[in-house]
């Protein structure tokens, strides 16, 4: 299913692009990556370890006009700092909190997520890739960073395999926040209850940033755009 995202230029290869490098994981291959997983008593969680078919989908928010105290390199920063304060949305927040283990220091690769998730499960994801300049400067066609699913000590495995990213990019005068990710479910339990919340809990998020664009005396669409695919694996 493909939303009126694709009204807002050239984004379906974007998105593409997008889709294609959560499930290449080159990072799983990069031996500094691997190291900080290790480091951390973790191991990876690829898509070749879960259940059923590949989700490919994406959550995104139209954001029309920014005010001139927020810009789309602040919100993307602040959202890889701590996910619920940047989003500030009780729907979002209550379905799943992200806690860094290296708070007050800038976000970067090999920065780990714990995630208290809504209900017995909860897991743990990591920075493993930014876009070139995160937090300093930004390639004029936006800015991201990916996170991967690991399975650690203290939380067990998060109840997808895949991976996901956070970004946004340009479209006019504005900018388009979003969330992509390849995953697949840990089990058939996790793909029959966690679809639910997890679709919820990511249109919650989009929600919160245009909440908060408009609050700060910007403007943005009222709907969010969603996009998947399901595939199955070769």
């Amino acid at each position: 299913m493909i939303g009126a995202a694709q009204s807002w230029g050239d984004r379906m290869s974007t998105r593409q692009q997008s889709w294609d490098r959560l499930s290449a994981a080159a990072w799983l291959g990069e031996p500094g990556i691997t190291r900080m997983i290790s480091g951390a008593g973790a191991t990876p969680q690829p898509l070749s370890g879960g259940f059923g078919s590949i989700l490919y989908d994406e959550y995104a928010i139209k954001l029309q006009r920014l005010p001139a105290t927020l810009s789309p390199e602040q919100l993307i920063f602040e959202f890889a700092e701590n996910p619920n304060r940047a989003v500030n949305f009780g729907t979002f927040n209550t379905i799943n909190i992200f806690t860094r283990r290296t708070p007050g220091t800038p976000p970067q690769v090999g920065d780990i997520f714990d995630i208290n998730l809504v209900g017995p499960d909860n897991g743990c994801v990591m920075i493993v890739e930014m876009s070139p300049g995160f937090g300093n400067q930004t390639d004029p066609s936006g800015a991201y960073f990916d996170v991967q699913a690991i399975e650690t000590p203290e939380y067990g495995t998060l109840p997808e395999y895949g991976a996901r990213e956070f970004g946004f990019e340009y479209a006019g005068s504005g900018a388009v926040f979003y969330t992509r990710g390849a995953s697949r479910a840990r089990d058939i339990a996790a793909a029959v209850v966690g679809k639910g919340p997890q679709q919820i809990g990511w249109v919650a998020a989009m929600t919160g940033i245009r909440n908060r664009v408009r609050s700060a005396g910007g403007s943005a669409d009222e709907d969010v755009q969603r996009a998947h695919k399901a595939v199955q694996p070769s």
